[in-house]
Order: structure tokens, then C-alpha cells, then sequence
């Protein structure tokens, strides 16, 4: 079993805090049946996750606790992301990133 404690200063892309149920959502987005993620893989040998205290998440919304904010989201074509105002952890050393999905892997 493992345990994670989650930095008490960490905030989700609109401003709330960033809570353990926000990344329980997140961990059982990529485990979920018929998910697509390639982060699926990653996460091959997680039996169970759960956390304590208050929730929030919005995959939908594309609200993330990351360095970088998704502008624009196509799936399978790729994904726009500008660096969040307020980023104060390592891993940020750009402005801006677009992804570009090249699903033929003769192509890749």
C-alpha cells in the first residue's frame, strides 16, 4: 500500500484548492473501463485507490492541477496548453506546448 500526501498549497487551474478526491477522480479517469488514456497502462498494477477529505475535479471543464492549462482539446489529433499564471513548482520551462497525436506508428 502506498500512501501520498498532497502539497497543502496546490490549486486547480481556476483558483480552489487541490484536494485527494480531485486526484482520486483523476486516478479512476485513467483506470475507468474502456478509457483510452495512455496513462492506462502506467497504472496496470493499481488494485484500489481511495483519499480523505473534499473533492473536486472537472474533466470535462479541462481544470487540472498541472503547470499547464488546456486551451484546446481534439482527441486523437492533439491538445493546446499555456503555462498557468500562478505555476510555482518545477516543470514549466515553456509558455506554451501543442501536441500533435500521430496515431500511425509507421508515421511516429
Amino acid at each position: 500500500m502506498c500512501t501520498f500526501s498532497l502539497n497543502q498549497n496546490a490549486s486547480v487551474h481556476d483558483g480552489r484548492k487541490f484536494t485527494s478526491k480531485g486526484a482520486l477522480v483523476s486516478i479512476k479517469h485513467h483506470l475507468g473501463e474502456g478509457s483510452t488514456s495512455a496513462a492506462k497502462s502506467l497504472l496496470i498494477n493499481v488494485v484500489d485507490v481511495r483519499a480523505d477529505g473534499d473533492g473536486n475535479a472537472d474533466w470535462e471543464g479541462g481544470v487540472g492541477a498541472g503547470p499547464y492549462r488546456i486551451t484546446s482539446f481534439n482527441a486523437g489529433l492533439g491538445a493546446e496548453l499555456v503555462k498557468r499564471d500562478g505555476w510555482r513548482g518545477t516543470g514549466a520551462w515553456v509558455d506554451a506546448v501543442n501536441l500533435v497525436a500521430i496515431n500511425d506508428p509507421n508515421a511516429r
